[in-house]
């Protein structure tokens, strides 16, 4: 009986710390939603920008924003959203983006346009309780940009990404770029960019650090451009993970032989 609690003993404190997951406790929050819309020059009397709204919590996440503009000579809207979708392992965000610009009047490619630049972003802190900060992720964007006339202009500019650095001055940024500055102009586009995946970014348990994630687009129409759209869901889940050690070469001799005592013993009860 003694060998036996002995040997569960050595097993118990040989075997490594499992790998854990847990939600991270954020010290501070701000979930941002903005569009600027424009149509011709000098600007609509509405003026800009037109949607500005921040949330600190994320029990204070808006869902859906609409932000919309309209002329005879064009449309310019965004409807901009962020999504709590926790549990009790992670905090999931869903951050969206559906742009549109449309221009139907004018001969000048430099002042005569629809433009829209809306954004949706994450910028939060927390200090972490592990060395390893875990994202998942999940995108996908849609560029659809109609054909200019000569001498007009049709663009969209993209980015969607993410990026973690402690909160020291000179910190190493550690960043997750999914698209970045894609710019398609003067053609017929539909483009679809799309995936998803898990991140690992090394963290010092203790320490403060700063995570920003952001989907913004640049839509640019002028002339008798059509429509231009671009559509952009971003979902993020971060967890916090401790990973065991590594055994050294002497911890598997010693489990090795914890592993022989436990069978010695039960061979002699066995006989018993």
């Amino acid at each position: 009986m003694k060998r036996n609690t002995i040997a569960g003993f050595v097993l118990l404190s040989l075997a490594p710390a499992l790998s854990h997951a847990g939600a991270v406790n954020w010290t501070s929050q701000e979930y941002n939603l903005y569009a600027y819309l424009d149509i011709d020059t000098p600007e609509q009397p509405v003026g800009s920008p037109q949607l500005n709204i921040s949330a600190f919590s994320l029990a204070g996440l808006p869902n859906i924003n609409t932000a919309s503009l309209t002329s005879a000579n064009g449309v310019a809207s965004a409807d901009l959203g962020i999504k709590n979708l926790s549990d009790s392992t992670q905090d999931i965000l869903e951050l969206s983006l559906n742009a549109f610009s449309s221009y139907n009047g004018g001969t000048s490619a430099g002042s005569q346009y629809s433009y829209v630049v809306p954004s949706v972003s994450v910028g939060n802190q927390f200090v972490a309780d592990s060395n390893i900060l875990t994202v998942t992720y999940d995108f996908s964007s849609l560029i659809n940009l109609t054909s200019p006339t000569a001498s007009q202009l049709s663009y969209n500019g993209l980015f969607m990404g993410l990026s973690v650095v402690e909160d020291t001055f000179g910190a190493t940024e550690q960043e997750l770029k999914f698209v970045d500055n894609n710019f398609e102009t003067g053609t017929t586009v539909d483009k679809l960019f799309s995936g998803s995946g898990t991140a690992f970014f090394n963290v010092t348990p203790g320490k403060t650090y700063n995570v920003f994630a952001d989907i913004s687009h640049d839509l640019f129409t002028s002339g008798t451009v059509s429509e231009n759209s671009s559509n952009s869901v971003l979902t993020l889940g971060f967890s916090n993970v401790a990973v065991a050690a590594v055994p050294e070469p002497e911890t598997y001799a010693m489990l090795l032989a914890g592993l022989v005592l436990v069978g010695f013993s039960a061979r002699r009860q066995m006989q018993a």
